[in-house]
């Protein structure tokens, strides 16, 4: 017999959350290794990339280790609606730790290819370590959607829901998507770059995961027994705090990825090169 708390509900996030914990977990230490590694290396990379590469791990890592630590809290609750507050606040954190790692590792190879020149296979790495910083922030707008979603419906059966609150989750992938695909951040990104440092970033992320906690402690504080009926404020919270703090995080570090066909050196053209025979012909 199952003795879940979750029985009859479309998910159950307490047996998801050891999962959610040690993912987290195990990004969180593969950036700090990354921070030590860059932190300590200053004859690979250019200042200015290193700086960027680590503002953005630091507080990826604060991120990770928050969402790490609401998943390992939700693995031991006894509430399933307060399991699922804490799961959607989890996921958003999930998502922007990931997507800063993703933009950090294009930042790091900037750096070495403004420092090394002429290389063209770091430059065709660095262009793929951007193209999957877009394909994180591709995947990770559905799933943040799917969860909001799933949170609705399993919250539908003890609070009603706002006719208006269903859209917003269908709003908001739709939104970004079009955003993400129709690279509007990308030219966003570089008209506004000087008015927008690396640093800012990483405190708006540092902003967000604090930010996350707080509303998350302050939405799971309810007794246990009022979550038979809770409030509808917990779940116009528990909705739109995610969706709106993941979206502007999202953009926000799509627009900051390094343009590499601005930011990084200009390669010269193979078919300008000089030919090594020609050359030991002419010496000859």
């Amino acid at each position: 017999m199952d003795d879940s708390p979750c029985q009859g509900m479309d998910w159950n996030p307490i047996s998801g959350a050891p999962a959610y914990s040690a993912f987290a977990a195990v990004l969180a230490g593969f950036v700090f290794a990354c921070i030590v590694v860059v932190g300590t290396d200053r004859g690979h990379s250019d200042p200015r990339s290193r700086s960027n590469t680590l503002v953005l791990f630091i507080s990826a890592f604060f991120c990770l280790v928050a969402g790490s630590y609401l998943g390992a809290l939700t693995s031991s609750e006894v509430v399933c609606l307060r399991a699922w507050t804490v799961t959607v606040y989890t996921s958003t954190l999930l998502a922007v730790g990931g997507t800063a790692v993703f933009t950090g590792i294009a930042w790091l190879l900037n750096g070495y290819i403004e420092k090394t020149g002429n290389d063209r296979e770091a430059l065709v790495v660095a262009r793929f370590a951007e193209r999957c910083a877009y394909c994180v922030a591709f995947v990770v707008v559905p799933l943040i959607t799917i969860t909001a979603q799933g949170y609705m419906f399993d919250m539908e059966s003890s609070t009603p829901i706002p006719p208006w609150l269903s859209t917003i989750p269908w709003v908001y992938l739709c939104v970004m998507l079009v955003l993400i695909v129709s690279g509007l951040t990308r030219r966003i990104g570089h008209r506004f770059r000087s008015r927008l440092p690396l640093t800012h970033v990483g405190v708006a992320i540092l902003a967000t995961s604090l930010l996350s906690l707080i509303a998350m402690a302050i939405t799971s504080s309810l007794h246990a027994d009022g979550w038979t009926s809770p409030p509808q404020s917990i779940l116009v919270t528990t909705t739109l705090f995610p969706l709106t703090a993941s979206a502007v995080m999202l953009l926000l570090l799509l627009a900051t990825l390094p343009h590499l066909d601005r930011d990084a050196v200009v390669l010269p053209d193979e078919s300008t090169l000089p030919n090594e025979t020609d050359d030991l012909d002419a010496r000859s």
